[in-house]
């Protein structure tokens, strides 16, 4: 069908408006793709959805949140002599293990730090604690099936604490990054630096322990970087 009438006859488009109609579906194209690419980037690397979300990640302020480390344990000796790309993919099986656990239970990544993970659970008060918890145990068994099938095994140490923490923006004006800061991220990564192999090591009020799933045993270490009084620490079994 024509686009215009001359003379009572139905007249097709010229061969610039062709071209012109061509360019503009090529761009809407380009945007759309260009758009996509973005949106699929932002929940890779930075776990939301749009450009909006980390507007708002950023100025949230700070609420109540469980945040918790995973380390593994061993990798820095067994990758001291594999190649870079070797490393990265291994190290990347066990983080993904790890990852996976977390979504599973409603958390978070925030981020890789090296070869650990960090991960926050928020928006359930204190029901997020306890599904870090299930996490934390949900992660411990998929590093160990993962180690099963692997030439290097690896283990993990976790710490978990309870807090008011802080989504911020930190860096300088050419290079910053959106994480989390707060004495229960301070905590968490205490514990984590303590907990041995395959320990879940969580630092709450002692009243707490009695609600929460599974069965956790008190810890008798001490750790120099947690203030006496603030918690105590219990081992999940």
């Amino acid at each position: 069908m024509g686009l215009y009438a001359r003379s009572g006859m139905w007249i097709g488009p010229s061969a610039p408006v062709l071209v012109s109609m061509g360019l503009l579906a090529v761009e809407l194209y380009s945007r759309a793709s260009r758009a996509g690419r973005l949106t699929a980037a932002l929940k890779r690397y930075a776990g939301v959805d749009s450009l909006d979300a980390v507007g708002m990640g950023a100025q949230a302020g700070a609420h109540d949140m469980a945040v918790m480390f995973v380390d593994l344990r061993g990798w820095t000796a067994a990758s001291y002599d594999m190649e870079p790309e070797a490393a990265a993919g291994l190290v990347n099986v066990y983080l993904s293990a790890v990852a996976d656990a977390v979504a599973e239970h409603g958390g978070r990544v925030e981020r890789f730090p090296g070869d650990a993970v960090l991960a926050v659970f928020e928006g359930r008060g204190p029901e997020d604690l306890s599904c870090s918890l299930r996490a934390a145990r949900a992660a411990r068994g998929a590093v160990r099936a993962v180690a099963e099938g692997q030439s290097i095994a690896l283990g993990v140490g976790i710490g978990i604490a309870y807090g008011r923490v802080a989504r911020v923006e930190l860096g300088g004006a050419e290079r910053s990054d959106l994480t989390v800061i707060g004495t229960a991220v301070n905590i968490a990564k205490a514990l984590e630096d303590a907990a041995a192999e395959d320990q879940v090591l969580v630092g709450v009020p002692a009243d707490w322990a009695r609600g929460l799933p599974g069965v956790l045993v008190p810890w008798s270490g001490r750790i120099a970087k947690i203030q006496p009084g603030t918690v105590q620490v219990f081992e999940t079994m």
